[in-house]
């Protein structure tokens, strides 16, 4: 029973650095909207998508994290999932098929374990599931995120931002040389 408090111990702390990524891309989507349609400036474009690119990277390291976790885990929760539905139904089957002289108040000691033993495995089920409705709001915000830009970055205005960036950044790099 410790090891299965230990795993939502570590479950809980991979949904709290879930949540706080998916914030982060939440902000980041916000900031993309607020950025004027009649003065964009590449600049910020780039700035937004740096931004994005160190929150897909802390993003990336949690999604190794789990994979490492899941790695440790598996094995030792699935024993632990096997134990208790054998005891789940052993208890079970106590209660309701085998015929003793103990009486039925005594025995339902035999079904406070079952349900407890069935709490105990839907608690972590749904806590597993948890973990994974995270992973897909994150791929969610990420497309999202990346649909917003890719629509505004098409814009007629800010094609011609690109063209002078890119015309300024080529004519610093060959002053650049030649003074050197």
């Amino acid at each position: 029973m410790v090891l299965i408090c230990y795993f939502l111990l570590t479950v809980k702390y991979i949904l709290t650095k879930q949540e706080h990524q998916i914030q982060e891309l939440e902000q980041r989507h916000r900031q993309l909207m607020q950025i004027s349609e009649n003065h964009p400036s590449s600049a910020k474009y780039l700035y937004i998508n740096y931004r994005f690119a160190k929150t897909q990277k802390a993003i990336s390291s949690i999604f190794l994290e789990i994979s490492t976790y899941n790695s440790f885990w598996s094995r030792i929760v699935s024993n632990y999932f096997l134990i208790y539905i054998i005891q789940i139904v052993y208890l079970a089957y106590s209660f309701f098929l085998v015929t003793t002289n103990i009486e039925f108040h005594q025995r339902q000691f035999f079904i406070f374990f079952a349900v407890n033993f069935i709490a105990t495995l839907t608690y972590v089920t749904f806590q597993c599931n948890l973990v994974v409705q995270n992973n897909v709001t994150i791929f969610k915000r990420s497309r999202q995120f990346y649909s917003t830009l890719s629509e505004k970055w098409n814009s007629p205005y800010l094609n011609r931002l690109q063209v002078k960036a890119v015309l300024a950044f080529f004519l610093k790099t060959i002053l650049h040389l030649i003074t050197d």
